[in-house]
């Protein structure tokens, strides 16, 4: 049985599919088992295709899991028109970083919401969520928040203003 962490649940209602990247670590207790939960059809992306076969029993039949490294599927995906409703980005600690200079790429795939992992501070969210903004401008604007997990992470939360 999978623990569930902390998570943002209520950005999840009205989504039925889902993209997790990054999301075999813990067997998705982060964000995966939350998306299960809500009832959202979703895809799994990690390049660690042993803890994808671990976690795939744990999910519903149709879920769908792509062992693959996430920014290049996210590239790849984006480029054939791809997106989800809700996204989530569990990356590992070292890789934080790299994945919050994606925010972009998140945006793009995200339709109703995003969650992000980010790094307690967050020292530069302010300016990245700025330029992701002015990217996606034309798309629509994001409202942002932050969740906290622990005292190492939080989750970047972010949603369609209205």
């Amino acid at each position: 049985m999978i623990e569930p962490r902390p998570y943002p649940t209520d950005v999840l209602a009205g989504c039925e599919t889902g993209l997790l990247f990054f999301g075999a670590g813990l067997l998705g207790a982060n964000d995966g088992i939350h998306f299960r939960d809500a009832g959202i059809r979703a895809a799994v992306v990690d390049r660690d295709r042993d803890m994808l076969a671990r976690m795939a029993p744990e999910y519903p039949r149709e879920w769908i899991f792509f062992g693959a490294d996430t920014f290049e599927w996210a590239e790849t995906f984006r480029a054939e028109g791809g997106y989800a409703d809700a996204v989530s980005v569990d990356p590992p600690l070292g890789q934080c970083e790299k994945a919050l200079e994606h925010l972009s790429l998140w945006l793009a795939i995200a339709r109703k919401a995003l969650t992000l992992t980010v790094l307690n501070p967050v020292p530069r969210a302010g300016a990245l969520l700025a330029f992701a903004a002015e990217i996606e401008e034309a798309k629509r604007d994001w409202r942002c928040s932050f969740f906290k997990r622990n005292s190492r992470v939080s989750w970047l939360v972010m949603v369609p203003d209205a």
